[in-house]
């Protein structure tokens, strides 16, 4: 897997947790990220690890992106069950590598990502909670 790919997981990761880094939500936003990708890559290493003929993928991708409408309102990391083979499936048809990298990138990037966003919110409340005593 190339280097940009890999960092983009990262990045995502911290964008989707950061914003905004004060509301009560982000870190558990940052815990639903890391178990509900991790479930998710699970849910694709069962898709992807067969090698599946393309109307199987597709059908994949078409039932995560219901999925994925169905719950993003409701719950981040029940959503992220049908985002992540979502995502994964679109990459691994467009830029084909192999599945295992493909994986452990994304739980690796993922949970690089949230920690880096966790400790960013964490900071920023304990700078709050210091401007508030003084």
């Amino acid at each position: 897997m190339s280097p940009t790919s890999t960092r983009t997981w990262a990045v995502v990761s911290v964008i989707a947790v950061l914003p905004p880094p004060g509301a009560k939500h982000s870190v558990s936003r940052a815990v639903h990220r890391m178990i509900g990708t991790t479930l998710g890559v699970g849910l694709t290493a069962l898709v992807l690890l067969p090698g599946p003929p393309v109307a199987v993928l597709i059908l994949v991708i078409a039932l995560g992106q219901f999925g994925a409408e169905i719950l993003i309102g409701r719950h981040y990391g029940a959503a992220l069950l049908f985002v992540t083979p979502l995502a994964l499936t679109v990459v691994h048809l467009t830029s084909p590598v192999p599945v295992p990298a493909l994986l452990v990138d994304r739980v690796l990037e993922t949970v690089l990502g949230s920690v880096i966003a966790l400790a960013i919110v964490l900071l920023v409340r304990a700078r709050g909670q210091l401007k508030k005593r003084h």
